[in-house]
């Protein structure tokens, strides 16, 4: 019955999502997978790109690019249903992967031609992705123009990306003189409430 596999294939999306954010990836592929399946049954392409985004992600954390290119391929095949910035999202992690496949090349213009498309999120990723390009290819003040904006996005791990990046010797000249000491010091800051939050997270675990 339609019920019975649609209750299928949230539980396993679900489950696979659930061994996902705890980092379990070997473990979350086979429901994706299933879900994946189920998705192909119903027809219900929407699920098909995001379930076969994530396998792709999946794949790159446990370093599998062939097979993670081979889902992100799939993903960006279902893409053409979605939205004009679901589809550049999905673009850019499939510029991601050619980044980590080492195809830098492709991966810089997969990402470059999407990233004012996309969602905040992955226009952050693509920004990122961005900075690791330019610094490959010494193209320093491009580097610079990107570190700058991942300084100023509101998720700590960007943040910290820009800061890497601006400090680096072949960056930091970029930087004006007089504002040298104020980046210095926003970045301590986010080192230091790193740290505290760590901490914190720390002794709630002890005491539990």
């Amino acid at each position: 019955p339609a019920d019975d596999i649609n209750l299928l294939g949230r539980l396993n999306s679900q489950t696979g999502r659930l061994l996902n954010a705890i980092r379990q990836y070997r473990l979350a592929n086979p429901y994706l997978k299933e879900s994946i399946r189920i998705d192909s049954i119903k027809k219900d392409t929407f699920a098909l790109a995001f379930n076969n985004q994530l396998l792709s992600s999946n794949y790159v954390d446990i370093k599998m690019y062939d097979s993670a290119s081979y889902f992100i391929n799939k993903a960006v095949n279902y893409s053409k249903f979605l939205t004009a910035v679901d589809k550049a999202d999905i673009n850019i992690y499939k510029g991601a992967v050619e980044y980590r496949k080492g195809n830098l090349a492709n991966a810089a213009k997969i990402i470059f031609s999407n990233m004012n498309s996309a969602s905040k999120t992955f226009r952050w990723l693509a920004q990122k992705y961005a900075c690791d390009i330019y610094y490959n290819e010494r193209k320093y003040d491009s580097v610079y123009y990107y570190a700058r904006q991942l300084c100023n996005a509101p998720i700590h791990q960007n943040q910290k990306s820009g800061y890497t990046y601006l400090f680096k010797p072949q960056v930091k000249k970029y930087l004006p003189i007089d504002s040298i000491e104020t980046f210095f010091e926003k970045y301590s800051n986010l080192v230091e409430n790193y740290l505290n939050r760590y901490d914190a997270e720390s002794t709630l675990w002890q005491n539990t």
